[in-house]
Formats: C-alpha cells, sequence, structure tokens
C-alpha cells in the first residue's frame, strides 16, 4: 500500500511520465497502478498472516532440496504436509480449514 501512495504521489508531480515508467519505478504492475489511480489510492486487499518464520522456511527449503537430491520427488500435497506438521510441531494457530487439511 505504501508503494502505490508513493507511486500516485510521483505520478502527480511529474505528470508527462507514463504510467508505464511508474509503474516499473516502483515495481508493481500498469494495471495495479491505472486501478490505484481511479479508486484515488490503494485498493485495500487484506494482507496474509505469515504462517512461517524464516527459519521455518529455511527448514521447508532445505526438505525440499535434500527429497530432490535422493531423487524423490515431492507433490504439492506432501509439501503441505510438511508444512502442517512445521505448524503443528510449533503449535501455532493457523486459519487453516481442518476438513481441507483431512483431505491432503
Amino acid at each position: 500500500k505504501k508503494i502505490i501512495k508513493r507511486a500516485l504521489n510521483e505520478l502527480k508531480n511529474y505528470l508527462t511520465i507514463f504510467n508505464r515508467t511508474i509503474a516499473k519505478k516502483f515495481g508493481i504492475s500498469e494495471t495495479t497502478l491505472k486501478h490505484a489511480i481511479k479508486n484515488k489510492g490503494p485498493l485495500n486487499y487484506p494482507e496474509f498472516a505469515k504462517v512461517l518464520t524464516d527459519y521455518e522456511k529455511q527448514q521447508l527449503v532445505s526438505y525440499c532440496l535434500n527429497m530432490q537430491k535422493l531423487d524423490f520427488g515431492l507433490t504439492r500435497s506432501g509439501i503441505n504436509h510438511y508444512v502442517i506438521e512445521i505448524i503443528n510441531k510449533s503449535k501455532k494457530q493457523h486459519s487453516f480449514n481442518k476438513s481441507e487439511l483431512s483431505k491432503l
């Protein structure tokens, strides 16, 4: 949201610059910038809560790379199982649907 606000301010200051140039400068899509211009500010999409810490993410990456070295292909479901295992071990609260988790 902050980046979009900065992009809109930049656009006001330099009306001759194309939207594409401003969007590229701030690393956002031109469409996102156009929507922000139309709505006179950034859209209020909900931000997702972080589920894994940086350390846990690194554990997941290491697990996937090790499985790859062992020529054991991982499915999306297999990775999801491992993520749930990490979450359950750390006893974190999560908003995952329990009925959906049972299908994994």
